[in-house]
């Protein structure tokens, strides 16, 4: 167990570190590249699954709801309208359920949407993420960032320690 989650604390996954990544067995938006999600700079689809699943399975839910408390709090521009899928209506999908939940649970209204089979463009055409949940790309990318700050460094592959240790020295 991870120093930042104690024993009365839950932890929000059973997954563990080296194990295999638990997919559904339909994994939203498997057909499209990178999931249709916009990756944040440098990183790739599987380097933000390690992140969002690391950080769940070795720190507590209360450590996780503070820390992305915080940065939502830090935050006072709720204007981007990028939006992708992160998982279906549910919060299933290819991060751990219970995380994309507490954050959809702690965000403003209308930065993270679930969006209906017949949503549709002002233009009419489909928005090709019926049944899904979908949030703002930049709260996305600073969340991932944050939860990459939370993962034990001794577990991460060069690339993202380097990364990790980058964003503890503020560079």
């Amino acid at each position: 167990m991870h120093p930042n989650a104690h024993p009365q604390d839950c932890l929000i996954t059973s997954w563990a570190p080296g194990m295999p990544i638990p997919y559904p067995a339909v994994v939203p938006f498997a057909l499209y590249e990178n999931y249709l999600e916009v990756l944040p700079e440098g990183l790739e689809t599987s380097d933000v699954e390690l992140i969002w699943w690391t950080a769940a399975a070795t720190n507590s839910s209360d450590v996780l709801r503070n820390a992305i408390g915080r940065l939502i709090e830090r935050r006072s521009d709720w204007g981007d309208f990028q939006f992708h899928p992160i998982a279906d209506r549910q919060g299933n999908g290819r991060y751990p359920q219970a995380l994309v939940l507490l954050v959809i649970e702690q965000l403003p209204q209308g930065v993270a949407l679930s969006v209906e089979a017949d949503e549709c463009y002002s233009n009419g055409e489909p928005l090709e993420v019926q049944n899904s949940t979908i949030i703002q790309e930049v709260i996305w990318h600073q969340i991932t960032f944050e939860l990459l700050r939370l993962c034990p460094k001794e577990g991460l592959p060069e690339h993202l320690l380097e990364l990790a240790l980058c964003l503890d020295v503020g560079v």
